[in-house]
């Protein structure tokens, strides 16, 4: 056996030295297994065009809410053929993108008008909920907010960009103008860029932050011997950017460290751990 270990040692020495980027750690786990240990690669990719979206109240009987993702960037709003546009006497109006699964939202680009009013895109708040209840009605406190733009463009800043302040996850993509003057709600397109990750990855511990409002686990898988195996599993898992692991043998995976309340008792109970993937 001490020859195994001492083999094993020097095979982790020689991983170590050939190891690329971003690969640059190599770790002799329990003295028997060599595992590379390798920062998460945290991608960042565009949402394609045409999923379906929904508005507040209409300009016109013909608006299409749908236009505001269907990557025409023309700017020009032409009787809302174009552009998406909300009722004038709209005091709160939002416009909502189903994203068709969870996603990790990393920042969004924005096409204003050209052919006049640029300066009506102001205080526009952006965000993404989890909660499916939002789609069939809107409701701000269900946000997790993203970015809040408070600025008035010229009109040559076209397109404009907005990253947002910390990674937020959920299914539905919000934009929301406050009841401020003006109350005029329009652009023209969309552009939606989120984070995918790629294995392998890395883990290190983390705080949960228990919340009401936190969205459910994206899955929980049973029967997990150790927080090193519930770690893997989430690695594998295509979104999962959080782990927490009880000693019963219960691993829940999630995209943020907001998770649900109920969990709390449980986790102080059972000492249970969390931990965190590593960008």
């Amino acid at each position: 056996q001490e020859d195994l270990i001492a083999f094993a040692a020097i095979d982790c020495q020689i991983r170590r030295l050939m190891a690329a980027p971003p690969c640059m750690e190599v770790t002799l786990l329990f003295a028997v297994l060599c595992v590379a240990v390798c920062s998460a690669d945290l991608q960042v990719q565009q949402l394609p065009k045409n999923m379906q979206a929904k508005l507040s109240t209409k300009w016109t009987p013909s608006e299409n809410a749908n236009l505001g993702n269907n990557g025409n960037t023309s700017g020009t709003y032409y009787s809302g053929s174009q552009c998406v546009h909300a009722a004038g006497d709209d005091t709160l109006p939002w416009w909502m993108l189903d994203m068709q699964t969870v996603r990790l939202l990393s920042s969004v680009r924005i096409w204003n008008r050209l052919d006049c009013c640029s300066g009506k895109f102001s205080n526009v708040t952006f965000g993404v909920s989890a909660f499916e209840s939002v789609w069939s009605s809107f409701n701000s406190s269900l946000i997790d907010e993203c970015y809040r733009y408070t600025g008035v463009p010229a009109h040559t800043e076209n397109p404009l960009s907005f990253t947002c302040s910390r990674p937020v996850a959920g299914r539905y993509l919000t934009l929301e103008r406050t009841p401020a003057s003006p109350v005029y709600f329009h652009f023209c397109e969309i552009d939606v860029y989120v984070f995918t990750k790629s294995a392998p990855h890395r883990f290190l511990d983390a705080q949960p932050i228990f919340s009401t409002a936190a969205a459910a686990p994206l899955m929980e898988v049973l029967s997990i011997r150790s927080l090193i195996e519930c770690s893997l599993r989430c690695g594998d898992h295509p979104t999962c950017l959080y782990a927490m692991h009880f000693r019963t043998g219960s691993c829940r995976f999630f995209l943020s460290p907001t998770v649900p309340l109920s969990l709390r008792d449980g986790f102080i109970a059972e000492s249970g751990s969390f931990v965190g993937l590593v960008g």
